[in-house]
């Protein structure tokens, strides 16, 4: 099936990364050659070759940011990667993908790491689904079901699918063995928490937008000012010492007003005295948001940046008012646990990469070139 939307294989692409099965190659008789004296199925091969068109993509959109997405794909043999042209780049994206695949396979065996049981099962039970299941993308982009009907008329089987699945399982859990906090080079949670407080900002926020009762635009220029007025109110009573939970429902109850009365009111029971008030957790408040994105806001996102910690500021746009409170990040304790692998990861991953392309550049690979043939990159478009 020809690729007719730049982001049709990128599509593709996403959700088998986020399914954990993008890379997985596929298993016939056929072979292409051999690396470090295995075997290399020509199923590998085409889906190395899969992952270099995502990464080929990636290089044109950065090369040529004005293209427009929206149309049919570009002829992407036309142009040049890296100065390369298509075919040789392709070539040697894919060469290169088959070097880190083997090379994961013989450091993870060097570092005398072994699937559990639990693994097996969930690396088997993952490609059956995967392989069977339903897959909107696939169809919306290709007219097929599931990644099985997708696969396996390019060649690719369901073996070597749970290859390069089971290849990616095996790759998380080195880089773990290596850089967790077990691991044999383990990383300081010190050193994390900075890369966190270098990315992330940690913010709380109340948004008054420039809206009338019906939801409509305020272009009134009296109704825009007492918007402000009423946010620098808040502004003013945050840094008089509120808390940020009383301002802000103080801002939720003024908004609440507005709305239609019920027509029946409870009454409180005998012993609603004897409730005690709900717990209020600051933290609920919470905002993580990238120092580099626009969320949830890019002006709030750009002043905040270089606000002081604990300073109320008032930011405004075109949309509306902003009650903005950046706080320190690293305080937030329970937020670092739970983006302790992600952080982790965007750390040690480069150097994690260049280690295992270190060890793939020393194996040794013999491309058979009237295999390969069957196999252009050309094929790997469409």
């Amino acid at each position: 099936m020809i690729n007719k939307n730049i982001f049709s294989k990128r599509a593709v692409c996403a959700v088998t990364a986020i399914a954990a099965v993008f890379a997985a190659g596929c298993s016939t008789p056929a072979t292409i050659g051999k690396i470090d004296g295995n075997d290399i199925p020509a199923g590998v091969y085409i889906l190395a070759q899969e992952d270099a068109v995502t990464a080929m993509t990636d290089i044109f959109l950065k090369e040529h940011p004005d293209y427009d997405t929206s149309g049919d794909a570009p002829d992407y043999t036309a142009y040049t990667y890296e100065d390369k042209p298509f075919k040789d780049w392709m070539n040697g994206a894919a060469e290169e993908k088959l070097r880190e695949y083997y090379a994961v396979d013989k450091m993870y065996e060097e570092a005398g790491l072994k699937l559990s049981q639990d693994d097996i099962k969930q690396i088997s039970d993952t490609v059956n689904t995967n392989w069977e299941q339903t897959n909107q993308t696939l169809q919306q982009y290709y007219g097929v079901d599931n990644f099985g009907d997708y696969y396996t008329p390019k060649g690719v089987s369901k073996a070597s699918y749970r290859y390069v699945y089971t290849n990616s399982v095996e790759k998380t859990q080195l880089f773990t063995s290596i850089y967790g906090s077990d691991g044999s080079e383990p990383v300081p949670d010190a050193d994390l928490y900075n890369l966190m407080a270098e990315k992330y900002l940690r913010l709380r926020m109340i948004e008054i937008p420039l809206l009338d009762d019906d939801g409509n635009e305020l272009t009134d220029a009296d109704a825009i000012a007492e918007k402000k007025t009423l946010a620098q109110s808040y502004v003013d009573e945050l840094k008089a010492g509120a808390l940020f939970s009383a301002v802000l429902q103080e801002y939720e109850d003024l908004s609440s007003e507005e709305e239609e009365p019920v027509d029946e009111i409870d009454e409180p029971t005998d012993n609603a005295s004897d409730d005690e008030p709900e717990e209020i957790d600051e933290n609920d408040n919470d905002y993580l948001v990238s120092i580099d994105g626009e969320s949830p806001n890019a002006a709030v996102v750009a002043a905040a940046k270089t606000a002081a910690f604990g300073e109320p500021l008032l930011v405004s746009d075109d949309d509306g008012f902003y009650v903005v409170v950046r706080l320190d990040i690293k305080e937030r304790t329970d937020s670092f646990e739970q983006a302790r692998a992600s952080l982790l990861k965007e750390y040690k991953d480069p150097e994690f990469t260049e280690r295992i392309k270190a060890f793939g550049a020393g194996l040794n690979l013999t491309i058979n070139d009237s295999a390969i043939s069957a196999y252009p990159p050309e094929k790997a478009m469409q």
